[in-house]
């Protein structure tokens, strides 16, 4: 062992090159989305769009709003903890090493975005099988962790939550091989000691993969929502299970807990979102409204509302008692990737799952668009607001870049993401000797033989393409 002392979050502890991953031995292994979706669907009549509607007065002159940047945040100190680092014995492997080439960011879909509790950081989850830390201010990559690799789904990552103080990063997706002899380590949900990267719990109790977590502000307790209609209460300090809520047919897309931490809310595959009683584990209220899936939930700020987004294009607000529906806050131009609400929980932060794929900041609670964002050119379907409410942090779209826009504005200040772009076509000359590809999708020039558009770029094969 060899003990360092440093800052709860280094820059250096982790590597970013090009990597040897083995498969199946935790943080000492390595660990694309669609082409872009077609024009969303009309807007019903008499609705407005997020692209319909003018941004609402901002906040501040103009010079103001230029000179503003995530740069220019202020941190408190950084506590000094003691971490132990441990070398792994290459010759003890139980599996092949497998390579890999890290292109130092995500190269699939991030379903999970989330920023430190002290805003110095922001933590991504992906299905590229990784856990990446980035610096809040300069969106520069600062560590990596990693999990299991190998074919399939087998080591993605759906859903990342942090504890009060930056204590626990907790994760879970399908972190193991699956099947009869794997699911169980598959479903389980790692804590990570945040500092050090080291996993120091696996927390039991699930059939199917975790869609979501979310922990109690400022507290330790951790409740999941998977795929197997469950929705867990867990210890992180013990990892003991604390109780099960039941009440959802499908699987649970969504969990968020109220600001006294007293209620959680639920949103599910089945249309519906369930506010529940922590203490008692019973249900409080149930909504129904949305025509799909509910990608999102929240509370308002007093606790005596429900927030919920779906794929269904529509923001609603509830009455978290009585479970009637307070007003149809907006109706988008496309289904809504995710929902974030703001530290004082007058703004709602949603992302969109189809062109013209813009983030919109509607106020609460009357839903009225405060600005929009299109930093992104596909699919978004993480976000997260900084503890100050000033940034605003996206995942995705083509090349799953970050960006930190102010939500004020929509104007973008920071961006950040890996080297390279997907292959969107792929294409063999009629004579076998070379093959062409592009990360341009064009509907415009797609065909039989090009079945996303042209063709970019062209490789010959050394061999003249034989065998």
């Amino acid at each position: 062992m060899t003990k360092v002392r440093m800052p709860s979050k280094s820059s250096s502890f982790w590597s970013h090159a090009t990597l040897l991953c083995m498969a199946g031995i935790g943080l000492g292994a390595c660990g694309g989305a669609s082409p872009k979706a077609s024009e969303s669907a009309a807007t019903p009549a008499g609705q407005q769009s997020a692209s319909q509607v003018a941004p609402a007065a901002l906040a501040g002159s103009a010079d103001a709003a230029a000179q503003r940047s995530p740069r220019n945040e202020v941190f408190p100190p950084l506590p000094l903890r003691t971490l132990e680092s441990e070398k792994v014995d290459f010759r003890t492997l139980s599996e092949a090493p497998t390579l890999v080439t890290d292109s130092v960011g995500h190269s699939s879909k991030v379903k999970s975005l989330v920023y430190s509790e002290d805003g110095r950081n922001i933590v991504s989850v992906g299905y590229d099988k990784t856990i990446r830390v980035w610096s809040a201010t300069t969106g520069e990559l600062e560590r990596t962790l990693r999990g299991e690799i190998g074919a399939g789904p087998a080591g993605r990552y759906y859903a990342g939550a942090l504890s009060g103080g930056d204590k626990y990063l907790a994760v879970a997706g399908w972190l193991g091989k699956g099947g009869s002899a794997g699911a169980a380590s598959a479903y389980q949900i790692r804590l990570h000691d945040f500092a050090s990267g080291a996993v120091t719990r696996l927390l039991s109790g699930h059939s199917d993969v975790v869609l979501a977590l979310a922990f109690e502000p400022r507290g330790q307790r951790l409740c999941s929502a998977g795929a197997d209609g469950k929705v867990l209460l867990f210890d992180a300090e013990t990892g003991q299970q604390l109780g099960a809520f039941f009440g959802h047919s499908g699987r649970v897309l969504s969990v968020a807990w109220s600001p006294d931490r007293n209620y959680i809310v639920t949103g599910g595959a089945d249309r519906s979102v369930i506010v529940f009683n922590v203490s008692s584990r019973s249900e409080v209220a149930r909504f129904k409204g949305h025509e799909d899936g509910v990608t999102g939930v929240g509370f308002s700020a007093d606790g005596r509302y429900v927030v919920s987004a779906s794929a269904d294009r529509s923001v609603r607000l509830w009455d978290a008692q009585t479970g009637k529906q307070v007003r149809s806050l907006a109706r988008l131009a496309s289904g809504v990737g995710s929902l974030t609400l703001s530290p004082r929980r007058d703004r709602a932060i949603v992302t969109s799952t189809q062109a013209p794929f813009e983030s919109a900041v509607l106020s609460l609670p009357d839903g009225k668009l405060v600005a929009k964002n299109t930093s992104h050119d596909n699919v978004v379907l993480a976000s997260a607001i900084s503890p100050s409410g000033n940034w605003v942090a996206t995942l995705g779209g083509s090349t799953y870049a970050l960006s930190l826009w102010d939500p004020r504005s929509g104007a973008e200040s920071v961006r950040s993401g890996g080297h390279g772009a997907p292959v969107w076509n792929v294409g063999i000359s009629e004579d076998g000797r070379s093959f062409g590809l592009s990360h341009e999708f064009s509907a415009s020039t797609a065909g039989d033989a090009q079945l996303n558009g042209g063709l970019a770029h062209s490789v010959a094969f050394t061999d003249g393409g034989r065998e």
